[in-house]
């Protein structure tokens, strides 16, 4: 058998083929887009889990949110830097461009001025590429008011709380409401159970850990008719779209295969699994 000779033309094709992959790995890199994020950093499980100071690097289960920008990130060509802020800091952040993108916006018209949503070609919001949705229920403390499904009755010079820059407090304002908006969702409790409100806008697994909704003494209670189907979306700042269009298109894109995979039904089973073992 003849011995194998490597000649001068193979080593240099060979290297040839080394400095391509190279560059084509650099490429490949310089490809990737970063963007900054920014969540809501009050616990709102399965979305959070915990609260951003309870959540560290080593967290198991940190919320659907980290797991569906995990997809994301496995999707689309793009690396993101997180990080949770109070919602009114996230929006405003937004605007200014120190953001490019928020997660968990609900379509509020005045959102426009400064971020872009998802849109078909009808330029309606495309509610397909939403990022994940949450029930909004009604908790009242006085039996006088009124939800059913479309016209919403408060006592005279009753007063409604709200999450700090949430859309429910804006959707309340639209109906006539006066409402108090509070950063914290145990706030929001306080403001009720102490009957200085006779309403509160609020998600399910934000607020009911701190009421006592089965104590047959309480006059709080959660009506049986939501508030809204809350879908919301990954936005960007106009800032970051003029810049990276074709990823913010793209990254709407994945959110709409997550969920019509059934892969976001996979993810909210697992969260209510481990949730209802705790």
């Amino acid at each position: 058998m003849r011995a194998h000779m490597t000649s001068p033309w193979s080593k240099i094709l060979l290297l040839i083929f080394a400095l391509m992959g190279a560059v084509g790995a650099a490429r490949t890199e310089s490809d990737i887009v970063e963007i900054n994020v920014c969540g809501i950093d009050v616990a709102n499980p399965p979305i959070y889990r915990l609260t951003m100071a309870e959540t560290t690097d080593t967290t198991e289960y940190k919320g659907v949110a980290y797991e569906l920008m995990d997809e994301i990130e496995l999707q689309a060509p793009i690396r993101i830097i997180f990080e949770r802020r109070p919602w009114k800091r996230c929006l405003s952040q937004l605007q200014t461009g120190q953001s490019d993108a928020v997660i968990g916006s609900s379509y509020v018209p005045e959102r426009e001025q400064y971020s872009h949503y998802p849109r078909k070609l009808d330029g309606t919001v495309d509610a397909s590429k939403l990022v994940y949705s949450n029930t909004l229920w009604l908790y009242v403390s006085d039996p006088a008011v009124q939800w059913d499904g479309v016209s919403l009755k408060l006592p005279p010079g009753a007063q409604a709380a709200a999450g700090l820059g949430y859309s429910s407090a804006d959707l309340l304002q639209r109906m006539g409401v006066e409402v108090i908006e509070r950063y914290e969702p145990k706030h929001l409790a306080n403001l009720l159970t102490s009957r200085r409100v006779a309403l509160v806008a609020s998600y399910a697994m934000q607020v009911e850990p701190y009421l006592d909704l089965n104590d047959p003494n309480t006059p709080v209670r959660r009506l049986p008719t939501p508030l809204m189907q809350d879908d919301m979306f990954m936005v960007f700042s106009r800032q970051f779209y003029a810049r990276h269009q074709h990823v913010a298109e793209r990254i709407w894109e994945v959110c709409a295969d997550i969920h019509e995979s059934g892969r976001y039904n996979e993810i909210m089973a697992l969260y209510f699994s481990f949730l209802d073992s705790q």
